[in-house]
């Protein structure tokens, strides 16, 4: 389905290559093809995903944000490729990477890329309308990576508007940005979902000397648990354009995710007094 099929497909959609590549293109699509981790991809995460034609396309994104944050669909175990981060009763960190070919800019022939899916679980001392109150320039204050966060273009009718996000490195990754689309619905006072996916025309916004990752989607389920708490389910799967192993990135990972949470907190318990 859109964006998505595009990435996990990407070998299928490959130019021809010059002669001299096609070895090393063979090579990386026979490792491609039986890595573990990319098989549990196709399982647990595309074989979840079911379009439906009378959606649109930020439905879609919205359906598939509760599909994929459904432990029932998707269950969080090593069997499926779960690396667990944190597992803790108010906070629950999980990560997998696969990979997939890409069109090399260098040489027009195949390489590798790791792409990497978070799922994270974790609860918050507020209402959901306090976690909505939290703005661009607030999340600005509050996730101290974030060089540019910004509304391209806004439907405020359709709840959906096209973002640009630039954020700065994190361990051995250099500074990536994105540009995607963001559908949000508030179903009830008691449930918030939002989801995301990098939009294909990318032209409209020029890459500001750092690399332009893709976002094949994204998005959170936001649940009134009781009075003063909500719970927060995320769900990440993210082109970075890097072949840096997730063993290699786990722990900036675990350490931005725990600063990330707690300053969210701080922020909420601010507002609330």
């Amino acid at each position: 389905m859109g964006n998505m099929n595009v990435c996990c497909n990407a070998r299928e959609d490959l130019p021809h290559e010059h002669p001299q590549n096609k070895l090393k293109h063979k090579q990386d699509t026979e490792e491609s093809e039986y890595e573990p981790n990319t098989e549990a991809y196709r399982k647990t995460i595309q074989s979840v995903i079911i379009q439906k034609p009378s959606l649109t396309f930020g439905e879609q994104m919205i359906q598939d944000i509760i599909d994929l944050t459904d432990e029932n669909k998707v269950p969080l175990n090593s069997e499926n490729g779960w690396n667990c981060l944190i597992d803790q009763a108010s906070v629950k960190l999980y990560a997998f990477e696969w990979k997939k070919a890409e069109k090399s800019m260098q040489n027009q022939g195949c390489i590798l890329v790791r792409v990497i899916v978070l799922r994270a679980q974790f609860q918050l001392n507020c209402t959901i309308q306090q976690y909505l109150n939290v703005s661009i320039d607030d999340m600005k204050l509050i996730d101290k990576k974030i060089e540019e966060f910004n509304i391209v273009e806004e439907n405020t009718e359709h709840n959906e508007s096209i973002r640009y996000l630039a954020h700065k490195g994190i361990g051995v990754l250099k500074s990536r940005d994105f540009l995607y689309l963001k559908s949000q619905q508030k179903i009830s006072e008691q449930l918030y979902i939002e989801a995301a996916k990098s939009i294909e025309d990318q032209t409209g916004y020029i890459e500001k000397k750092r690399t332009r990752g893709s976002i094949n989607l994204a998005g959170q389920i936001v649940e009134q648990i009781n009075l003063s708490t909500i719970l927060i389910k995320q769900f990440l799967d993210v082109d970075l354009k890097t072949n840096v192993q997730l063993a290699n990135l786990k722990n900036p990972i675990l350490k931005e995710f725990v600063k990330y949470h707690e300053s969210l907190q701080n922020h909420v318990n601010f507002q609330q007094q």
